[in-house]
């Protein structure tokens, strides 16, 4: 299933990691001002997010005639039946987050969207989900497989923006130690910029953009248009589930229908081709990566960057000075080496207290020594 996700890409970016010559996509507002998409670590359902469509459906929707094949555009997250009368989006009633492939024809309010061709291409950086062992769940991040260069958490890693601001926030020695072997590396990195340019030039005639950065993660869905009786216009979406497979099974038993390739993307954002065409490419294995995070993200008011970073795994808590004390007469009672766990200076005080020990026990041997042989 999907009931999470990261979505951290501004409208424009999104649309350049979309963008190339075989595929034009142009950003649409949602009608109302309050239907506004924000860029999240911790996205929940009933929030507004990109979603990718046909401009068939613009026209045909809102009588619109789009400018580009395709459109983007935030809708929220839980469709809304088409059958639904009320003046709120989100009182239906219905958990409409994510819609499962087996039953997608025989549910009314899937299968209308169906018959109308309504599909569209849910965007996002990954989502979340978690593995339960032992009573204890784990939340993992599932990403599409990124550039060699890019860390889907850190966006320092191909943001050259951001890699610029932490430079000037360093100290200055670090900064200055930084420049100096930068400045010893210039031959190499102007050789390596005129290969990326060389590259830009050749990925731009085989038809991709000059887009850097990560590669979003493009699931399937159903969208709808609704309107509330006060008239409030409200776009809306499901994402597609399917069982989980072999390679993805582990982890969770659903997993949303991945459209790993452009010409699986354009397939199901084509109306004309027929949803029994379009099962072919649903792989309950999709070709993802992921890794554990924090379990900060459980919380959905909890939105930062933690949420998405690698979780640290195997860290030692510091001790307390009890415990180190415990510790410290633990070994001693044991024989083992009290001194592997004190401070330095700790270590040259029981150094001084052993050396004075055994200049004593010299001392003693001495006298007794001296005492045999005077027959004493």
């Amino acid at each position: 299933m999907c009931g999470r996700t990261a979505c951290t890409l501004a409208p424009d970016e999104l649309c350049k990691a979309c963008k190339n010559k075989s595929f034009d996509v142009e950003w649409r507002d949602h009608p109302g001002s309050q239907h506004n998409y924000f860029p999240s670590y911790n996205v929940a359902p009933t929030a507004h997010t990109p979603v990718i469509f046909s401009g068939k459906h613009l026209k045909n929707l809102s009588n619109e005639e789009a400018e580009s094949e395709f459109v983007m555009q935030p809708m929220m997250w839980n469709l809304i039946p088409h059958f639904y009368k009320g003046d709120s989006a989100k009182s239906h009633g219905y958990k409409t987050n994510n819609c499962r492939v087996e039953s997608v024809e025989q549910k009314q309010m899937f299968s209308y969207l169906l018959k109308k061709g309504q599909r569209c291409v849910v965007l996002c950086d990954g989502f979340y989900e978690w593995h339960t062992q032992d009573k204890s769940k784990t939340p993992y991040l599932i990403y599409a497989p990124q550039p060699s260069h890019v860390q889907i958490w850190d966006r320092s890693s191909w943001d050259t923006t951001v890699k610029k601001q932490k430079q000037e926030d360093l100290p200055e020695k670090e900064k200055e130690l930084k420049e100096t072997t930068l400045s010893s590396d210039k031959e190499e990195q102007d050789n390596g910029l005129h290969e990326a340019v060389r590259k830009g030039q050749q990925n731009s005639e085989e038809g991709r953009t000059d887009w850097n950065g990560p590669v979003p993660l493009k699931m399937a869905g159903l969208f709808s248009k609704w309107k509330s009786t006060d008239g409030e216009e409200v776009w809306s979406y499901t994402v597609l589930t399917t069982e989980a497979g072999k390679g993805f099974s582990w982890l969770h038993h659903r997993v949303p229908v991945i459209l790993g390739s452009q010409q699986m993307v354009k397939d199901w954002l084509d109306p004309d081709t027929p949803y029994s065409k379009t099962l072919n490419n649903i792989n309950g294995s999709p070709d993802v990566k992921w890794h554990a995070v924090s379990d900060q993200v459980n919380n959905s008011r909890n939105n930062s960057v933690t949420c998405m970073e690698p979780a640290q795994t195997n860290t030692k808590k510091p001790l307390n000075k009890m415990m180190s004390s415990w510790l410290v007469k633990s070994n001693k009672r044991h024989g083992t080496d009290e001194a592997s766990e004190l401070p330095d200076n700790g270590k040259q005080t029981l150094k001084a207290k052993r050396k004075s020990s055994e200049d004593s026990e010299e001392l003693d041997t001495s006298k007794k020594v001296k005492l045999n042989s005077s027959g004493e």
